[in-house]
């Protein structure tokens, strides 16, 4: 595989933008926020119009602001996770008054979640607000096929720790998570691409599959959700966005009572 010429890449060298409400904020009247992570190499940009939707959306807005994580590349994983994303998770609660946090991640987005949830789980100050986690194609397991997706632009030593098959750090997060009656009770939604990837390899055209569904479901508690796209794109066709309000609309029935006020 370290020869493969990887294509379909336009949303992976971005620069970094300012984590940013899409609608809503801190004065408005709604105690839930969508926190959307993206991939590792990505930007907010890479989701497209889904974010657009969600917040848009007349029964998911009645209930939900909608703020977008950026996210500098170059970084290890749980330090985004403890750094980045838990200043963020504390800015949305203790300074916007949000109660309740709903993470929809693609790709490494998924571990950077989990992570952080793993972190806040003795966090007093925001009362545990984390109650539902969409993911799109996340290697909870690893992936040796995206590990050589991201070489050119990550350093080697963090691929081998953090996204390689069978890598201690990715066990070790999935058995924090099989350990924590807290965690495990969480809403996990999973969804695995349904199609490969096209790639050169050789001057030859081939197909691959970038997250197996073994791995993008090893963190989840809800039915599998297979999307009909590629890696790439399965956070951008129409689908994307039915499963994700189907699920949002579902897990917000489990904590109603504490979303309106």
């Amino acid at each position: 595989m370290r020869h493969i010429v990887w294509i379909l890449l336009a949303t992976c060298v971005s620069l970094v933008a300012e984590p940013h409400y899409i609608n809503g904020g801190p004065h408005a009247n709604r105690d839930t926020v969508i926190i959307f992570i993206h991939g590792y190499t990505e930007s907010s940009k890479a989701w497209g119009d889904l974010p657009n939707r969600i917040a848009t959306d007349p029964q998911i807005e009645s209930f939900a602001d909608v703020f977008m994580f950026d996210y500098p590349r170059r970084r290890q994983v749980p330090q985004i996770a403890q750094v980045d994303l838990e200043s963020q998770v504390h800015r949305r609660t203790i300074g916007d008054g949000k109660r309740n946090i709903v993470f929809v991640c693609h790709s490494l987005g998924g571990v950077i979640a989990w992570q952080t949830i793993w972190y806040m789980q003795g966090d007093q100050t925001t009362s545990r607000p984390f109650k539902m986690v969409f993911t799109y194609g996340t290697p909870y397991k690893g992936s040796d096929v995206l590990v050589e997706y991201l070489r050119p632009w990550v350093d080697s030593q963090i691929l081998a720790a953090e996204v390689a098959e069978r890598n201690p750090y990715l066990t070790a997060l999935l058995d924090k998570w099989k350990s924590s009656s807290w965690m495990k009770g969480i809403d996990a939604y999973c969804a695995y691409e349904g199609k490969k990837l096209p790639v050169k390899e050789f001057g030859s055209l081939i197909n691959v599959q970038v997250v197996s569904e073994d791995s993008a479901t090893a963190i989840c508690n809800q039915p599998h959700i297979k999307i009909d796209a590629d890696h790439n794109q399965m956070i951008q066709v129409p689908d994307a966005f039915i499963q994700l309000k189907r699920a949002l609309l579902e897990s917000e029935t489990k904590w109603a009572p504490v979303s309106t006020k």
